[in-house]
């Protein structure tokens, strides 16, 4: 497929590394020089890397709490909060979520936080951009990977935790070998595992996002000024930026909360209290 080449744009953009404390200008102002220089085809491609955002909102919506706006969403929350009855012009597998929730059934037997980001996977491989389709296959695999592994170690049951269908996943769900038998084919697999036995919950994090920064730099080796150097660069900007509101005092208190959360999901040892 044609890619444009936006050499001025691409030119321009400063320099960044895995170990930045700070983004070098806020995303919000990002996305508006972005839909400045890119033509409306890419900028598509761009308002993807935000819907998870938008996934928030949703469901916080459907639990009746207060969504956290922030500035960079696709949809501002008073507007998916008009389409929760009656959905029409969100994305299709928003509008599929909502309406299966409205009628109380469900498309995967999973929790309603796993069925959104099963559904929002779904979408997203179906993209005509291969980069977007392949970071996004390979994004999901290493959460899977990462969820898989957690289950293994506190006893819980791995299928529900589990989503998507490619060989990946299935491999996951079914398979009794150390390495789920993936190894072979995937360099990611082995690397994971060594991870996973970080008893320090924040240097986990940091190396599984050190794993992705390194697969979008290869990825993009030979990619010097089309959409896909830009969308690697805006990904691994969204990783420093969740780094740098960590160091903060909100930024803490939003990581304690999602400690909290893995606590009550799993029966943590001593060794991972932080």
């Amino acid at each position: 497929m044609f890619k444009s080449n936006y050499y001025c744009l691409i030119a321009g953009l400063p320099d960044i590394v895995a170990d930045d404390n700070k983004i070098p200008f806020l995303l919000s102002d990002f996305l508006e020089e972005l839909q400045l220089h890119l033509s409306s085809k890419d900028y598509k491609f761009i308002k993807l890397f935000f819907l998870h955002e938008d996934n928030r909102t949703l469901l916080s919506l459907l639990e009746k709490k207060e969504p956290k706006e922030t500035g960079t969403a696709n949809y501002p929350a008073s507007f998916i909060e008009e389409q929760l009855r009656a959905p029409q012009t969100l994305p299709s597998y928003m509008i599929e979520f909502v309406n299966n929730h409205n009628q109380e059934k469900k498309k995967y037997d999973v929790t309603d936080e796993n069925e959104l980001t099963w559904l929002f996977y779904d979408y997203l491989l179906k993209t005509k951009s291969d980069f977007v389709r392949d970071w996004f296959e390979f994004d999901m695999n290493l959460k899977n990977l990462t969820a898989a592994l957690n289950c293994r170690k506190f006893d819980k049951e791995i299928v529900k935790e589990i989503i998507g269908d490619n060989e990946f996943a299935k491999a996951l769900r079914s398979s009794k070998l150390k390495d789920f038998g993936l190894s072979g084919d995937y360099q990611i697999v082995d690397k994971v595992i060594s991870i996973n036995n970080n008893a320090n919950l924040v240097d986990k994090e940091k190396q599984l996002d050190l794993l992705r920064w390194e697969y979008l730099e290869e990825k993009t080796t030979f990619e010097y000024f089309t959409i896909d150097r830009v969308l690697s660069y805006l990904i691994r900007l969204q990783i420093i930026d969740r780094w740098s509101k960590l160091d903060t005092d909100s930024g803490k208190a939003v990581f304690n909360s999602l400690i909290k959360r893995l606590k009550e999901s799993f029966e943590f040892s001593e060794e991972f209290k932080v």
